[in-house]
């Protein structure tokens, strides 16, 4: 069923405590503040003004098709090119001194990439799918210099920024809980707010608990053991080796 919806947000009163036990599980105690925030990050295609995402859909592009774990890199690298994920996830990585992983941000359907010189460019990320994607390549250079080009890059970079500051407060000031519990919220809000958007799955079976431990900066083992406790108190469902969530409202609390 096709839904235009944003994140929900939670009222209550100044303050409530509520402690919710399941079988077998630790007791998950949710806080309420004043005012559950808002996941503001939605997929920048749809926070476009209409003008210009008109614009730039009617540019001239090519599809991709990307393996599972090629770097966007691969693709073309060149300034003046706005890349659309049209289907799967890719994933934004750092990789320190001893190997090991860290996702910055993923890009869902509907996000976009920005290459030109002015505002961004590839060199020196890695951008790698999960799982096969598909991505839209837009040849904007040939109308550089155009104001819609630029609301479009100055959205992205706003949006791109809105996100690592998400990453720094969540990562270093929440519990694993509610990292876990943020991670889900904003990608359903992502994936929601697309006019095809599906209601019923919010991560896919191909983004690995893994993939989510590299995002959330905890351990896989740490990760399964969360999830597992969401799960139990009702929070999630994992229909096959996905996740759905089943309490937005719950999830907003338990968020803050």
């Amino acid at each position: 069923m096709k839904r235009h919806i944003e994140a929900p947000v939670t009222p209550g009163p100044e303050t409530s405590r509520e402690t919710r036990q399941a079988p077998g599980a630790e007791d998950i105690v949710i806080t309420r503040g004043p005012r559950a925030r808002q996941t503001p990050d939605v997929s920048p295609l749809y926070r476009l003004a209409q003008k210009d995402r008109d614009w730039l859909l009617s540019q001239q592009h090519v599809r991709r098709i990307l393996i599972d774990g090629e770097n966007l890199n691969t693709i073309q690298n060149a300034s003046g090119m706005v890349y659309l994920i049209e289907t799967g996830w890719l994933a934004e990585c750092e990789f320190l001194r001893n190997g090991r992983r860290q996702i910055l941000d993923f890009y869902l359907p509907g996000d976009l990439i920005v290459s030109s010189d002015k505002f961004s460019d590839l060199r020196g990320r890695c951008i790698e799918s999960i799982g096969p994607a598909s991505v839209l390549v837009f040849d904007v250079s040939a109308a550089q210099p155009d104001p819609r080009l630029e609301n479009i890059e100055k959205q992205v970079l706003t949006l791109r920024a809105e996100a690592f500051g998400n990453l720094l407060v969540n990562v270093g000031r929440r519990s694993a809980m509610s990292r876990l519990a943020h991670f889900l919220l904003r990608t359903d809000a992502k994936l929601r707010v697309r006019p095809d958007g599906d209601e019923s799955i919010t991560v896919p079976s191909f983004v690995t608990q893994s993939d989510i431990a590299d995002h959330l900066g905890i351990s896989t083992v740490h990760t399964n053991k969360t999830l597992a406790k969401l799960r139990q108190a009702g929070f999630v469902s994992q229909p096959g080796q996905a996740i759905a969530l089943l309490s937005r409202e719950r999830l907003e609390q338990l968020r803050e």
